[in-house]
């Protein structure tokens, strides 16, 4: 967030894993490289202090000044990073099999499954609340908002 670090992954990494590096912007220096990254982007925390990667072995949090593994890797085949929520607490991410996982982000335990939710149309709001497109039949979609301190589904159309 404070614009010091660019974090860079392979986004193509064949075979699996891939590289992960960060760099300082002022200076071009590489500060640190993972080569057990997952292929495709990373997530940054509200702070700039977490990252949310997923590698080959599942969905994990990384130290953004050093790279080391701060939670995880909780297993989910396919997965891939969604968002951090605007406060920094929870996490998101889709598991390639329908759903997407709401996690804590200290420790990324689930605190909510949400299934058959699209992951290109899901962001994590402030105060424990989501919004998601849902695909309800083949083809056919509706906005829904969850607040997860009251109930899973607060309305939809």
């Amino acid at each position: 967030p404070d614009g010091s670090r660019a974090f860079v992954s392979d986004l193509n990494a064949t075979p699996l894993p891939g590289r992960l590096s960060a760099f300082d912007t002022g200076t071009g220096a590489l500060l640190w490289t993972r080569l057990d990254a997952g292929p495709g982007p990373v997530v940054v925390s509200p702070d700039g202090t977490r990252l949310l990667d997923v590698s080959p072995s599942g969905a994990r949090l990384l130290d953004a000044a050093t790279g080391d593994i701060r939670a995880g890797p909780v297993a989910s085949a396919f997965a891939r990073p969604i968002s951090f929520s605007a406060d920094g607490r929870l996490v998101a991410y889709a598991t390639g099999r329908g759903a997407v996982v709401v996690a804590r982000a200290a420790d990324l335990v689930t605190t909510i499954r949400l299934e058959w939710v699209l992951p290109v149309a899901f962001g994590l709001l402030g105060g424990g609340r989501a919004i998601a497109l849902r695909e309800t039949s083949f083809g056919v979609y509706e906005v829904v908002r969850w607040d997860f301190s009251r109930a899973w589904e607060v309305d939809a159309p």
